[in-house]
Formats: C-alpha cells, sequence, structure tokens
C-alpha cells in the first residue's frame, strides 16, 4: 500500500563556525489538499527516505546522510528512531485521518 507523496526543501542556516544547522520550522508549513501536515509525519518521512538512501546505496550510512546536511549524527538517528515505531503506528501516522461515515 502506498500513502500520499510529500516534497519538502530543506532549510539550513549558517552558524558559528561555519556550521549548518537545519531550521526547525520552515517559513512555510508543508501543506497537501489544504491541510498542514504535523512535524512527527514529516520527521518520520524524512526517516523513511533516509532509511532508503542507505539501503540503496546513495548513502553509506546515516553519518554519511549527517555529513551531507550538514546536521549532526546525533539529530539523524533522533529522527530514524522513528523507524523504532511498530508499523501499525507509522502507517497510522502517514495515512490521513478519514472522518468516521454517517
Amino acid at each position: 500500500m502506498t500513502g500520499p507523496t510529500v516534497t519538502r526543501a530543506a532549510h539550513f542556516h549558517r552558524q558559528a563556525k561555519g556550521r549548518k544547522r537545519l531550521r526547525d520550522k520552515a517559513e512555510e508549513p508543508v501543506v497537501v489538499r489544504g491541510e498542514r501536515i504535523p512535524r512527527e509525519v514529516q520527521l518520520l518521512a524524512l526517516a523513511i527516505s533516509f532509511e532508503d538512501m542507505v539501503r540503496t546505496g546513495e548513502a553509506r550510512d546515516y553519518a554519511d546522510i549527517a555529513r551531507r546536511t550538514g546536521v549532526s549524527r546525533a539529530r539523524i538517528c533522533q529522527i530514524t528512531r522513528l523507524l523504532d515505531l511498530p508499523p501499525e503506528e507509522q502507517e497510522e501516522m502517514l495515512l490521513p485521518q478519514r472522518p468516521p461515515s454517517l
């Protein structure tokens, strides 16, 4: 089963000593069909894409992703820990909630 596809631009800003940091909040929130996507769902989708990058060989490991994005390895680890949730909970987060039928 496939769910909705979300594309999001990553926004980085420079800190002291040339460090880059992923902005916590982009200027415009991600919107699909007029609804705002919760941050947890955005991070889960990002974690899935990180896992896919490692699985397909696009990135060697999560440390490689951290170097490429300029985000700390600890933050990448925090994001990918969402993959430890049971598959049922991940699916519940990713699939849109449908209102009950009358």
